[in-house]
């Protein structure tokens, strides 16, 4: 679509306020080289076992950068940085087994894994206003696709109905933006019209979005689906302040009608039906309501989400939050942890641990509660 203009009031509110609420979103030629695989052990760094079947890993502040996600039920991948360039690999949590995968010149910004773990994206910046974009097979690490944008940020999602095809948008300085699909079967990029950069993928060929009235801002909105510059309004008599894409499901949030105190959590099916619905507190902001940690695991279709005990504001809470699941086929609801931090989430694809912390450094183990420091830092 080329660069899409926004106008001046959008620049300022609009778009912090969706970078802040948005849900279908993630971080960036040469640079990022194929690597064979080599297994590293653990002789590269210290591990330690801190009961009998997790093995923590021993980094540092200065060489770590994040935690990507899960690559298996027993293996995360990691970055880190030796101060020359970047590698990421593979860890065993089991076992402490490392396994150097990708490695790359400039800096990693951000890497996402596909819904079924078949790729992975690597986005590095070669250039102050370059993002470079590397998707490799996670069986093979075989680079699949290769593409460099000029922006100065990107953000992109993965379509869960065919992880082939990637929705990527560049933002440049003035905060005009230029939304991408990249089909990696065909290695091409593809210019798409949308109305504004942050929506998720309906199906194969359109989108879903909050409806937001850039000349009116408001903290709620209805959904609509935009297909071919059409706008069709959906969900009739409904507003909302997050939507996301989860599997075969829609999340979305909206205002307790009875209770403005509460967030209506309501997940819709691929036919916009919804399927199951629960109230849970929420924290005011600034700009509408911050948006809790969760995750979603598709194989056993369970929404794991650390949510506030009691409603307030969220800059001078301090009434605690719980770690819980639920279960989007049977409606069943677990406490896993009474009392956790509220720092990210990343669980496991069979959904026994998940991951949090603000590195994602701390290990969840969710059929016995117990909490493990998996990522020590010296």
């Amino acid at each position: 679509m080329g660069r899409s203009l926004v106008k001046a009031f959008f620049l300022f509110f609009i778009m912090s306020f969706l970078f802040f609420l948005s849900g279908c979103q993630s971080e960036q030629l040469h640079s990022i080289h194929y690597h064979s695989g080599k297994s590293v052990g653990m002789d590269m760094k210290q591990s330690f076992i801190t009961d009998s079947s997790i093995v923590s890993y021993e980094t540092s502040m200065d060489e770590f950068r994040f935690v990507v996600g899960w690559a298996s039920n027993d293996e995360i991948l990691i970055v880190e940085s030796n101060g020359e360039r970047d590698v990421i690999f593979s860890y065993n949590i089991e076992n402490g087994k490392r396994i150097d995968r990708f490695f790359s010149d400039h800096p990693i910004i951000s890497a996402s894994i596909s819904p079924t773990r078949k790729y992975i994206l690597v986005h590095t910046s070669p250039l102050p206003y370059e993002a470079s974009i590397h998707i490799y097979r996670l069986d093979t690490d075989e680079l699949v696709f290769e593409q460099n944008l000029e922006s100065s940020e990107i953000d992109y999602e993965w379509n869960w109905d065919r992880e082939e095809n990637v929705l990527l948008v560049t933002f440049f300085e003035d905060w005009t933006f230029a939304p991408y699909i990249l089909h990696i079967e065909e290695e091409s990029v593809e210019s798409v019209e949308l109305p504004h950069p942050f929506v998720c993928w309906f199906d194969e060929q359109s989108w879903i979005s909050i409806n937001w009235d850039f000349d009116i801002p408001s903290v709620t909105a209805p959904l609509a689906i935009f297909e071919q510059n059409r706008t069709e309004v959906i969900v009739q008599g409904k507003e909302f302040y997050y939507l996301d894409r989860l599997g075969d499901f829609f999340f979305t949030m909206g205002v307790d009608t009875t209770d403005e105190g509460e967030s209506e959590i309501t997940f819709f099916d691929k036919q916009l039906q919804p399927t199951f619905t629960f109230h849970i507190p929420h924290l005011s902001t600034f700009s509408g309501w911050q948006i809790p940690h969760y995750d979603y695991i598709d194989e056993t279709k369970t929404f794991m989400i650390i949510e506030p005990i009691e409603s307030g504001e969220a800059d001078i809470y301090q009434g605690g939050f719980q770690l819980v699941k639920r279960n989007l086929a049977s409606g069943e609801e677990t406490v896993i942890l009474d009392s956790v931090d509220n720092a990210p989430l990343s669980c496991s694809p069979d959904g026994n641990y998940c991951l949090t912390g603000n590195f994602l450094e701390k290990l969840i183990d969710i059929n016995t509660g117990e909490l493990t420091d998996l990522i020590l830092f010296q």
